[in-house]
């Protein structure tokens, strides 16, 4: 049975089942109320043959007067004694019961029954009389009732079989409409599974659970075509990340054909070189497999000589290439697995020498447990340096440069299977007093100021718990435990995405998430900002006077910001705002933003608008994850603090874009944290004397 037939039956089923309680009820009320009119007649007629009986006194004169307008035609009447004899009566007897004969002898008051007498059901009331011994028997026909309750039956079966044919039909049509937008996506999946193509879209109409499928199934082809596209890349591409050790064995091997008679030393250290070159691209082909698939296995992690082994990957790059590597470490241990750390540095180390100019310097250093590489190349722009980490994704620079893109990904995938971190170099202009520092820099002074005071760093694992108390447990993902009276959490957020066709791909190209810092590049264009709270009508603000105008999208019918940021809004000339709208996806050509298409929810009508950037403000998504249950959070993720930087729980401390502080900017983190460090220090001191007190207490 079709979905569509299913559907019919079980509506009419269910009309089937109302219409069947509704008539029974209807029959039964029906029934009741007719037998309450002809027991109230049967009572009347009582009461006057008792008054009657009481003002003759005689059976005699009672039996004369006892028919006449005390008896009409449709009222059968009898008055019998306690020993059942007759003494008056307009019918044939009516059978006498116990009950009955119990009524005359004044044991109870009356009772109405109902019989069948000569083969006619009749109602039937015995009352006493007031003469001793006395009782009457009053009955009438309940034809007009059974007459009544057969056609109410009838009329009922009418409307039962009217009613579940209806809704059958109208279940059967119903469900037709409701299968529709499921035939076209079945039909579009056929379509795919035939064709083979994930790049056609099937048009979203509706604004109800059908169109959200149909945005789902739309969103499902996107990643289709993207993961098609990553596939597609790994074949055709990969042998960027193979080539390496592909060209060092070749060259190694002819340097051995061409100098038969190499130092035995040298010859040794080429072969080994050669050794170590074949299990590299063993281990890389697996690797590629595994990054492709989402696979990735490895072995445990053990400590391991951070400076020997950066110095054995420095050497082998130093006989490859003329270009100079300077190279300085600090003695130093880390738990990671050997083999995918060679590779993640290799890897670090061939991007560097790719893109710096010939015979320039590469700066490789070993400190405190983490590998720094400068290079004199071109740089990421800002756009760019978070996504440079994306599997497969290259730069707009290198696309014309061989490469996979997988070089930078390999190695953040390294870095976090141990706990590690991959930072980039990342330009910060916010800074008061500084007017220009890079992310690497400011880390780097940071380090070095940290570095001046006795304090334990531990950069290469991360917090997997923590439990409340008087004193905390942070458990580490090296299964370490630190127990500590007071913490600071500053793990930051990152923007939160739209989510749509087009945004992810334009990052860089038009897709902006801070207008602070990407609204410049935008000076006298057309943008859009998405989002109407108040990051997104601040935003908005700040870029009507730079660029030449600025539309902002809202998906509620109203705004969400404040009311004082709505009026200023509305004042600038320039700034457009449409509600009820749902961004459908960012389209682009040429490798840049140049339009953006949207749905009017209110009337489901696609609109396209031309632009050249879109700035995202919907939001950031705080690193919070772990705090889950220990303090208190928004609905958002982010953790609630007051003036101090003080969270729910007692000697926990918060600073920063994880917080519920406004402004997320490196400054105001930076002196948010100054403030939440403060705080925990006069925590830890008022702590002690209240620990002490009580103990003074308890002594």
């Amino acid at each position: 049975m079709s979905f569509r037939a299913r559907v019919a039956v079980l509506i009419a089923t269910v009309v089937a089942v109302v219409v069947a309680v509704v008539a029974g009820t209807f029959l039964y009320m029906a029934r009741a109320r007719s037998l309450h009119t002809l027991d109230d007649t049967l009572r009347d007629r009582a009461a006057l043959v008792v008054q009657l009986g009481d003002k003759l006194g005689r059976p005699q004169e009672f039996d004369r007067r006892l028919f006449g307008r005390y008896a009409p035609d449709d009222v059968l009447l009898q008055v019998f004694d306690t020993r059942g004899r007759i003494w008056a009566s307009n019918v044939e007897p009516l059978p006498i019961s116990r009950d009955d004969l119990a009524i005359a002898r004044g044991n109870y008051r009356s009772q109405i029954d109902t019989t069948e007498v000569a083969g006619y059901r009749m109602r039937v009331l015995t009352a006493p009389l007031k003469m001793p011994g006395r009782a009457v028997m009053i009955a009438r026909p309940m034809d007009e009732v059974d007459e009544l309750l057969a056609g109410l039956w009838r009329i009922s079966i009418q409307i039962f079989i009217i009613g579940v044919a209806g809704a059958g039909i109208s279940g059967f049509v119903i469900a037709g409409r409701v299968v529709r937008p499921v035939k076209r996506l079945t039909e579009a999946a056929n379509d795919v599974a035939v064709t083979q193509d994930v790049d056609q879209p099937i048009e979203v109409r509706r604004d109800d659970e059908f169109g959200q499928l149909a945005a789902s199934f739309n969103q499902m082809l996107s990643a289709l075509s993207a993961s098609r596209e990553q596939q597609h890349r790994l074949v055709t591409d990969a042998s960027h990340e193979l080539r390496t050790p592909i060209t060092s064995l070749r060259t190694n091997l002819e340097h051995i054909q061409r100098s038969p008679l190499i130092p035995e030393n040298e010859r040794q250290e080429i072969l080994d070189d050669v050794l170590f070159e074949l299990d590299e691209l063993t281990g890389l082909v697996t690797e590629l497999v595994e990054l492709a698939t989402d696979r990735h296995q490895m072995d445990e992690p053990s400590p391991v000589e951070l400076d020997d082994l950066v110095d054995a990957v420095v050497q082998r790059h130093r006989r490859r290439t003329s270009s100079p590597i300077e190279y300085t470490a600090e003695p130093c241990q880390v738990m990671a697995v050997p083999a995918l750390l060679e590779r993640a540095i290799s890897n670090m180390l061939d991007n560097a020498l790719k893109w710096s100019p010939p015979a320039a310097p590469i700066q490789v250093q070993v400190a405190d447990g983490s590998v720094t590489v400068r290079d004199q190349g071109p740089g990421i722009s800002v756009d760019e340096r978070e996504r440079v980490f994306e599997r497969f994704y290259r730069a707009q620079d290198a696309k014309s440069s061989p490469g996979s893109g997988l070089g930078l990904s390999i190695v953040r995938h390294v870095a976090e299977s141990f706990g590690g971190q991959v930072k980039d170099t990342m330009g910060i202009e916010n800074l008061i007093s500084v007017p220009k520092t890079t992310g690497p820099e400011l880390v780097g002074n940071l380090m070095e100021h940290v570095n001046d005071y006795d304090i334990t760093l531990k950069e290469h694992v991360r917090v997997d718990n923590i439990e409340k108390g008087n004193v905390k447990t942070i458990t580490l993902s090296s299964g370490e435990q630190i127990r500590t009276r007071s913490l600071v959490v500053a793990t930051g957020a990152r923007w939160r995405e739209l989510g749509v066709p087009g945004e992810r791909e334009n990052v860089g190209n038009g897709v902006a998430y801070c207008p602070h810092c990407d609204g410049p590049f935008f000076k006298g264009k057309d943008v859009a900002v998405i989002g109407g709270g108040n990051s997104g009508i601040e935003a908005a603000l700040d870029l009507a006077g730079i660029v030449k105008s600025v539309t902002v999208f809202e998906f509620m019918p109203t705004l969400k910001a404040d009311q004082v940021l709505i009026d200023q809004a509305e004042k600038r000339d320039n700034i457009t705002i449409i509600k009820n709208a749902a961004t459908r996806q960012i389209l682009a050509e040429k490798g840049k933003v140049n339009a953006i298409e949207y749905q009017d929810r209110s009337t489901n009508e696609v609109h396209t608008l031309d632009l050249a950037g879109v700035f995202v403000q919907i939001g950031l998504v705080p690193n919070s994850q772990f705090m889950k249950d220990v303090v208190e959070m928004t609905p958002y993720g982010e953790i609630v603090v007051d003036t101090k930087c003080q969270t729910s729980e007692a000697g926990i401390f918060a600073a920063g874009d994880v917080t519920t502080v406004p402004y997320k900017q490196i400054v105001i983190s930076m002196g948010e944290g100054a403030k939440a460090s403060l705080a925990a220090f006069e925590y830890l001191l008022s702590h002690e004397v209240i620990e002490s007190e009580d103990e003074s207490a308890a002594a």
